[in-house]
């Protein structure tokens, strides 16, 4: 689906192309040039966003939205006890394919932890930095194609925060076994977008709750569900996945909890939504949900202040799901 109108003209940027490695063997043989298309850009309502297949991805690709994803890689390593994963992959792993990679920075750290591994990240924009390790690569790639990768390739397949732009899960999935080798891991960890709070202190009225509403609205309009919580692990399985584990994680928005890890963790969870709350909010707003510029920004102000209200005691609940294709 294109997402076209806008309270401000649209206006296409491109950038200098870069290498990335199209290596199938080793991931770091030649390289080549992207597209030009690969590298445009478009600017709306101040943002912005790809211009690469227009209307698959709904977040910004911009500085502030690049700040956003690092600072919410710190909130997943403070949700994992420092662990960039929690699949039992083996030390000498060798190939792994990080989707959705954003800035590329799990990779950039899985490539530094394990470098003898091969590690390829994929995106549909490039936003990766030049300088990163010798094992690590990146390519301009959209995951909802037909993958072309070789079958049984990755010893481990990881997804992060794709909310919202996979249609179809179950062929995502279905890839995903299929370049898999026999006995390697798929992990995969979402955040749900619907607000919680066991203590009765979010109001019933509070800007929270719409702000979960619309998106799940914007969601089912565009088909590309936003909160994927309720489905992954029976997905997972009945892609054919075994030995499945599912954790859900509770993620406090601010620093309201009285024990020390949750206090980190509702720190970084909250600078992250503060962060990229407009990016969050204002292609899907604007449209799919119709809303006008100025009342996307007013409704942004009205939910940054619930947001940072300490008295209230709300959380978003993310899943972690991992499991094994058969030996």
């Amino acid at each position: 689906m294109a997402l076209g109108n806008s309270e401000t003209p649209e206006e296409d940027v491109s950038l200098t192309a870069r290498s990335y490695s199209s290596s199938e063997d080793d991931l770091a043989g030649d390289t080549y040039s992207i597209d030009s298309s690969a590298m445009a850009f478009k600017i709306e309502n101040g943002r912005r966003y790809q211009a690469y297949r227009e209307g698959a991805y709904w977040q910004p690709n911009d500085e502030v939205q690049s700040e956003q994803i690092d600072i919410s890689h710190r909130r997943y390593l403070t949700m994992l006890d420092g662990a960039l994963y929690m699949a039992p992959i083996p030390d000498n792993v060798e190939r792994v394919l990080d989707l959705g990679t954003g800035t590329g920075i799990w990779a950039i750290d899985f490539a530094d932890l394990f470098p003898n591994a091969s590690v390829l990240g994929t995106d549909l924009s490039p936003i990766q930095p030049d300088m990163v390790p010798p094992n690590c690569r990146f390519e301009i790639d959209d995951c909802t194609e037909e993958w072309t990768y070789p079958p049984n390739y990755f010893d481990f397949i990881h997804i992060r925060s794709l909310l919202g732009s996979v249609a179809d899960w179950d062929r995502l999935y279905a890839q995903a076994f299929k370049h898999l080798k026999p006995g390697g891991y798929i992990q995969h960890l979402e955040p749900s977008l619907y607000i919680h709070c066991d203590d009765n202190t979010l109001p019933l009225d509070s800007p929270l709750y719409k702000f979960s509403e619309l998106f799940n609205e914007a969601g089912e309009r565009t088909g590309q569900s936003l909160d994927l919580c309720a489905t992954m692990s029976s997905k997972i399985a009945q892609a054919g996945f075994i030995n499945l584990h599912e954790k859900t994680h509770k993620t406090p928005l601010g620093e309201w909890s009285s024990d020390p890890k949750l206090q980190e963790l509702g720190k970084w969870n909250l600078l992250q939504f503060d962060v990229g709350l407009e990016g969050f909010s204002m292609q899907l707003l604007t449209n799919v949900m119709g809303m006008t510029l100025p009342e996307v920004q007013l409704f942004c102000a009205q939910v940054r202040v619930a947001a940072r209200d300490r008295r209230v005691h709300s959380y978003y609940p993310h899943k972690l799901v991992y499991a094994q294709k058969p030996l």
